[in-house]
């Protein structure tokens, strides 16, 4: 089974990316990275850690963030070209507990799943996570892996703004 990391890139250079792919690297088999309009060394970072991974860069010189389902549309196109069985899309501050490297296998094996959600949690620190009566995102499970079929036509939630994701948009499967 091959999973492919796609991730979005803007200037992730002095924050969790070099952390953050430092484990994912354990586990994917190739990674598509969209350098949207990096200023920083965001992708000298991922061309590093990711050396022995099959990696896919795309620039975007100008940011085209301010329209972000065309951003995630043209996430969604490089990365179904890396001919992907499985889909791992992450931020470049998102990252899984240890136990998810030991797992992740055995997990896109089992052919009755075709998406994997989990909690998301808001990390003050290390050991420490936000939740109080405005913020408890950990409390609704979010999709973010997800199996690739070639034979699907994929629709999108078609928003500027905050349209999260691909693979996290409410998208209706269709069969061509």
């Amino acid at each position: 089974m091959k999973l492919t990391l796609s991730m979005v890139v803007r200037n992730e250079g002095s924050k969790f990316l070099n952390k953050v792919l430092q484990k994912h690297k354990n586990y994917i088999d190739s990674a598509v990275i969209i350098d949207d309009g990096n200023t920083d060394d965001s992708i000298e970072i991922c061309k590093s850690v990711l050396r022995n991974v099959r990696l896919t860069i795309v620039n975007n010189n100008v940011s085209r963030f301010s329209n972000e389902v065309e951003l995630r549309k043209q996430q969604w196109q490089i990365t179904i070209q890396e001919d992907p069985n499985w889909i791992l899309n992450l931020d470049a501050d998102e990252m899984f507990e240890d136990k998810f490297e030991e797992e992740i296998h055995h997990l896109l094996k089992l052919k009755q799943y075709t998406t994997m959600c989990f909690p998301l949690y808001d990390m003050w620190d290390a050991d420490h996570y936000r939740e109080d009566e405005y913020w408890f995102a950990h409390k609704t499970y979010r999709p973010f892996i997800t199996r690739y079929f070639p034979e699907m036509n994929y629709e999108w939630l078609n928003e500027k703004q905050h349209c999260d994701v691909y693979q996290k948009i409410y998208w209706k499967l269709v069969k061509i």
